[in-house]
Formats: structure tokens, C-alpha cells, sequence
């Protein structure tokens, strides 16, 4: 039997949350949204010192203004813990240029642990950064369509993969004039339809899991990006059936930075596998 990879999305999406949060200016709005990923009691510790409580945490954000970052993701590692917590060990290249121009390009590994909260996104417990050595800084390049998709495409998947039957969560992440082509007999442009298209998935399936590999992220227009992002799906059937097909994913991203995610404005799918069942 597969195992479903919602907890993986959940994951991933606050880890690009927390990621691309340093990579714009920090406003009232955004540093709300970056406390929002942490317990109350989070632990941070980096070669710098250690801070306790998100309370502290906030205060030494004031110091990234006009910075210009870029964290280029290497590696996670995601694993559930016996007691039901999440360790997550990250390996990512971080490219700093300070207002005066002094530029540092490094390599960081972070050792994680979240807490899970069902059927919700779980929040950081304690963080841990360590420099594992300099590098030689290339041109900066912006990271930050990529990471702010990446965290919309892992969101999206989250709210797929819980089999909800209804589409409330999904209203914050599409525009106003969304438009989903999920299969050649199947376009979407209300939520109320969205809604009842997940019923029918919810009825037919126990279990739901996509793997992304190939995602491309090109920045279309300001504060407009397209993803592109071919997936493997497994899917196991009320029935006990496994399901498996290949698809091709092509977004339209419309990002507002002050918003907790950007939003879908289009979804075009393209089959390149058709649901089997083994």
C-alpha cells in the first residue's frame, strides 16, 4: 500500500514559506506571516547565538533591510519522529549582498523539528544553522519566484492530498478569475465546481501522493510567474486499487508579497501517463 506524501508538502511549503520570507523586504504584513510559521517556544540557534520565544524573534529582523538574498535549496530530508514530531535536515547554498556590498556566498545545513497539528500546516519547534564553509559568491541571481511558487505548489498539493470535500482552504490561493484545465473534459473556473470536483476524488480516493521532479520557475512579469512541473502520481482507490499516472503541469502565478501565499491564476495539465491501475 503507498503512503500518502501530504506530510512532505506540508513540510515543504513552510520551509519555501520561511525561506523567501528573507528574500523581500520585510513589512508589518510579512513579518506577521513569518511569525506565524513558529510556536511560541521556538528555539533558534545559529553560530550568531541562540534565541527563545518568536517574541525575541522579530527584533533582529529590522537588520535585512536593503540586503538583497537568495537561498538556493540543495537538499531535505524530511522524517516523522516515534513521538509524532518532524525532523528536517536542509543542505542550501545562502548568497548575501549588504547595502554596503559586501557580498557572502556560504553553504548552510539547518537540523529542523516541527510539530505536527492534524489536517493543518505544522509550525517550526526549533531551528539549528550551521556554516559549513565559504564559497566563492557567483552573480546574484533572485531566488525568490522560484521559492514563493515552489511554497504555492506544496500548498496546493497539501490541500489535494487531504481529500477534503470541499474547496474553502482553496480560496486563498486562487485568483478571482482562476482557471484549472485538469484533463481535456475537465476545466475549472468556480469554486463551487472546484468543490465538487474534489468530492468526487474524495469518494474514489483513500490515498493520494505526487512526486515533482523537472520544476522550472520563469518570472513573466512583475509579480507574475509561470511554473512548469511534471509529476508522478500514486493513488490507492476506496477499493484497494493502486492508481499511477504521469502528468505535465503548467501554472500562471500571480504573487501580492504581503499576501501568506501567492495565487494560482491558471492550471493547464498535460497527460503524459494515463491513470493506470497495477
Amino acid at each position: 500500500m503507498i503512503i500518502s506524501t501530504k506530510i512532505e508538502h506540508a513540510i515543504k511549503t513552510q520551509l519555501y514559506r520561511w525561506y523567501n520570507g528573507y528574500e523581500r523586504y520585510f513589512t508589518a504584513s510579512r513579518i506577521a506571516n513569518q511569525l506565524a510559521l513558529l510556536e511560541e517556544d521556538i528555539v533558534m540557534t545559529t553560530p550568531r547565538g541562540k534565541i527563545a520565544g518568536k517574541v525575541n524573534y522579530s527584533w533582529g529582523l529590522k537588520e535585512y533591510k536593503g540586503m538583497k538574498i537568495a537561498h538556493i535549496i540543495e537538499n531535505i530530508e524530511v522524517t516523522t519522529k516515534t513521538n509524532g514530531s518532524i525532523s528536517v535536515a536542509i543542505s542550501l547554498i545562502y548568497h548575501g549582498v549588504q547595502r554596503d556590498g559586501t557580498d557572502n556566498c556560504m553553504r548552510f545545513t539547518y537540523e529542523n523539528e516541527f510539530n505536527q497539528i492534524p489536517n493543518q500546516l505544522p509550525l517550526f519547534k526549533s531551528i539549528q544553522l550551521n556554516v559549513e564553509g565559504v564559497l566563492e559568491s557567483p552573480t546574484f541571481k533572485d531566488a525568490y519566484p522560484r521559492l514563493r511558487s515552489l511554497a504555492l505548489m506544496h500548498y496546493y498539493l497539501f490541500l489535494i492530498e487531504k481529500l477534503q470535500e470541499n474547496a474553502t482552504d482553496f480560496q486563498e490561493i486562487l485568483t478571482a478569475d482562476f482557471q484549472l484545465n485538469l484533463s481535456p473534459t475537465t476545466a475549472i473556473s468556480s469554486i463551487t465546481h472546484l468543490g465538487t470536483w474534489l468530492k468526487n476524488v474524495a469518494q474514489k480516493i483513500a490515498i493520494s501522493s505526487h512526486y515533482s521532479k523537472e520544476v522550472e520557475v520563469t518570472t513573466l512579469s512583475l509579480n507574475k510567474y509561470e511554473l512548469k512541473v511534471d509529476f508522478d502520481w500514486e493513488g490507492w482507490t476506496v477499493s484497494n486499487q493502486k492508481v499511477t499516472a504521469q502528468t505535465r503541469h503548467t501554472w500562471v502565478i500571480i504573487d501580492k508579497k504581503n499576501e501568506r501565499f501567492a495565487k494560482i491564476q491558471s492550471i493547464d495539465v498535460k497527460t503524459l501517463c494515463p491513470f493506470t491501475i497495477e
